[in-house]
């Protein structure tokens, strides 16, 4: 239904000390990310309903056992293997999309424009109302 465009959770390996850092928990030791395979596993797309959601967190991919929450004195999303102690944290990535401006003209008067994502023919989003439903405001004017 969404064409694979929603964002996607993924779960990596975890980066201690922040994004930069050049250091891993692989297996309950602090390793150099060159020295432990990279992980990126898609645990599928995000839910769209409700505020809080739960998806089941997959094996470890070091030694298959149970991964589980681990949070407390760390980073938020923090999940850590209850068998070797390797860490991961959980991320949200959106899929990076083209997009056009799209004006709609209102017929009691004035404009607005829609962000809306590219596709090959500018017919697809010649429909004012579907524009008002799938894209997203940028600007309105009425006059």
């Amino acid at each position: 239904m969404d064409g694979g465009r929603r964002a996607r959770v993924i779960l990596v390996r975890m980066r201690c000390n922040g994004p930069e850092s050049g250091l891993r928990v692989y297996r309950g030791r602090y390793a150099s990310a060159d020295e432990v395979p990279e992980v990126e596993l898609d645990m599928g797309p995000l839910p769209t309903h409700g505020d809080w959601w739960d998806l089941p967190l997959p094996p470890c991919p070091d030694c298959g056992g149970a991964i589980t929450w681990f949070e407390a004195q760390y980073v938020p999303g923090t999940r850590k293997c209850t068998r070797c102690g390797s860490m991961f944290s959980v991320e949200i990535r959106h899929r990076m999309e083209r997009s056009v401006l799209r004006k709609v003209n209102f017929d009691a008067g004035g404009q607005a424009v829609y962000r809306v994502p590219e596709t090959s023919h500018w017919a697809d989003w010649a429909d004012p109302d579907v524009i008002a439903v799938h894209g997203v405001l940028v600007a309105r004017r009425t006059c």
